[in-house]
């Protein structure tokens, strides 16, 4: 279906109430008003012609959400991986331990239950993390998500990034476990270097084999409340030296809130500087961070606020779905943008605003990519059921719309319904 006309549908960030959009070979061709003299007399040429138009019927459309940092390894093991004290530490000790016992049967078929969720709440890529180790029961995972990236492509994009760590000799020098990384399909390399006791080391390893093979950095970085853990602070100074600028992104970054806001403020300074990304977790570090505060208990997160006041790229990512880190979650963006907003104050309108931009063109640029609702552009989008950004993160509908590459690739059915008298049972 590459040439259609949608009507009536809300196009947030444009002046207007409601819009027409014009989709030919593939790409935005036309936006015009709903209301315009202009756009009544075109809608009537094109229905009369019998050309394909849809009805948005007041939706609003958003570029496909990019879901930026997720664990498809991880996702849907609650049930047989619990974590009882609720800490990191536990769910880290607790998932290593069962984690002979899957097999990559199984495991695929997780990943494939949370991609396929996501896709039908309308992302469109999505950056997993992908646990990775010298034991042959650590690289199933690897393996199981490097099919699974084949399978989806084209319907949603996926970057692995492998999860490196406690390694019995660097990375650099261990030749045997960078071939089961490169013949796995791996986008880039990450790890969690601040919980190594050899956490500089274990950063100059992984930024050593990254760039010789021209992989992407990802890393877990600094989630915990401590103020004094600062591996990002290591991480900046890696990405000069190698001049790794949009190519590495830092999760997480939780110390930052703990810390002073003028040591904070300079530590995301230099990160704008070396053009570092920044991902925010909210919901697993709104359940994770501060559970050893006696009183003024943190929320966990890292400074949103202070990075978007300050103009850097940041992103939100779903995290964890179902599993002993957080044991919510089904993969829709929309909701985790709503825990977003309570965990950071976004509540007026341009950070509302700025908030539907961390799920959409912001994650997409750390991607790679360009998505944008413009003239020109390639028509990748999701129709969400209700008008405009508050009544979507007030009401949480479950109708969406999916297109992408010339296709319309899901559709989830309308839940917003309205009570009228004698419509109920007797």
């Amino acid at each position: 279906m590459n040439n259609f006309l949608i009507k009536n549908v809300c196009v947030p960030g444009l002046d207007l109430d409601e819009a027409h959009i014009v989709i030919k070979d593939g790409r935005y061709d036309t936006i015009m008003p709903a209301v315009s003299n202009e756009a009544l007399i075109f809608t009537q040429n094109w229905e009369e012609d019998n050309k394909k138009a849809v009805d948005g019927r007041g939706w609003t459309i958003f570029p496909t959400f990019t879901d930026i940092h997720t664990h498809l390894d991880k996702a849907f093991t609650y049930e047989q991986v619990p974590n009882y004290s609720g800490t990191l530490r536990e769910a880290i000790t607790n998932y290593q331990s069962a984690l002979p016992s899957f097999t990559e049967e199984a495991m695929m078929e997780r990943m494939r239950r949370l991609m396929d969720r996501a896709v039908s709440y309308g992302t469109g890529r999505m950056r997993t993390h992908i646990n990775a180790g010298e034991d042959k029961a650590g690289n199933i995972a690897l393996q199981a998500a490097s099919k699974i990236k084949e399978e989806y492509r084209g319907i949603l994009d996926l970057q692995i990034i492998a999860m490196v760590g406690n390694m019995s000799q660097p990375l650099t020098k261990n030749i045997e476990l960078q071939d089961v990384l490169l013949s796995n399909n791996i986008d880039g390399i990450g790890g969690a270097p601040h919980l190594s006791e050899s956490c500089n080391e274990e950063i100059d390893d992984l930024f050593a084999f990254a760039s010789s093979r021209d992989l992407l950095i990802d890393l877990h970085a600094d989630e915990q409340d401590d103020p004094e853990v600062r591996s990002i602070c290591h991480i900046i100074k890696q990405v000069k030296k190698y001049d790794y600028q949009k190519k590495t992104t830092a999760g997480h970054l939780c110390s930052l809130s703990a810390m002073e806001e003028e040591a904070a403020f300079s530590i995301i300074d230099e990160m704008i500087q070396e053009q570092i990304y920044a991902v925010t977790l909210p919901a697993a570090n709104l359940c994770l961070q501060g559970r050893d505060d006696k009183k003024n208990v943190r929320r966990g997160t890292t400074r949103v606020t202070s990075f978007l006041k300050k103009e850097a790229v940041i992103a939100v990512g779903s995290d964890n779905v179902n599993d002993p880190f957080h044991p919510f979650g089904d993969g829709d963006m929309l909701l985790t943008a709503l825990i977003a907003a309570y965990a950071n104050h976004l509540t007026s309108q341009k950070d509302i605003s700025r908030l539907f931009q961390m799920i959409t063109t912001k994650p997409a640029e750390i991607f790679g990519q360009t998505n944008h609702i413009q003239e020109g552009e390639k028509a990748d989008f999701v129709l969400i059921e209700g008008k405009g950004e508050i009544e979507l993160l007030s009401v949480q509908s479950g109708g969406r719309k999916v297109y992408r590459n010339s296709r319309w690739v899901s559709e989830r059915q309308e839940t917003i319904s309205v009570w009228k008298k004698g419509n109920i049972y007797a």
